[in-house]
């Protein structure tokens, strides 16, 4: 793998994980990257093996879970903090991908976890 790719790459990772509770557009990972949308959608699917839209989705969804499990915030808070525009539309998806409601999951044994990208730079000095 071309390592300035990979680099380019896990330092979108880094900007994304940052401001995952933000609208994250695909056009300003572009211009961060000095890419075009085209290279950024192919490279980031070839490194990661998601594409963009589809790890920010799967990272914010994590991301709420994991606090509505470890937390009493209410779930519209937990919704507005981590990007979703209401807690209706926080609850549809939770019920979409897990086929149950959000108090079902948090009172379940149930986990939803998506880690984030960490890379293979630990393979590159060699």
């Amino acid at each position: 793998m071309n390592i300035e790719k990979l680099t380019y790459i896990e330092a979108l990772i880094e900007y994304v994980e940052a401001h995952l509770s933000e609208d994250i557009s695909a056009e300003t990972l572009a211009q961060a990257g000095f890419v075009s949308r085209a290279k950024l959608y192919r490279d980031f699917y070839n490194v990661v093996g998601h594409s963009i839209k589809e790890y920010i989705r799967k990272r914010r969804l994590s991301c709420a879970l994991t606090l509505m499990k470890k937390s009493e915030l209410p779930l519209a808070d937990i919704a507005y903090l981590w990007g979703y525009s209401s807690q209706q539309d926080f609850s549809r998806l939770v019920q979409h991908k897990l086929n149950m409601t959000p108090m079902e999951y948090k009172r379940s044994d149930r986990y939803y976890y998506f880690p984030r990208y960490i890379g293979d730079s630990m393979f590159l000095d060699i």
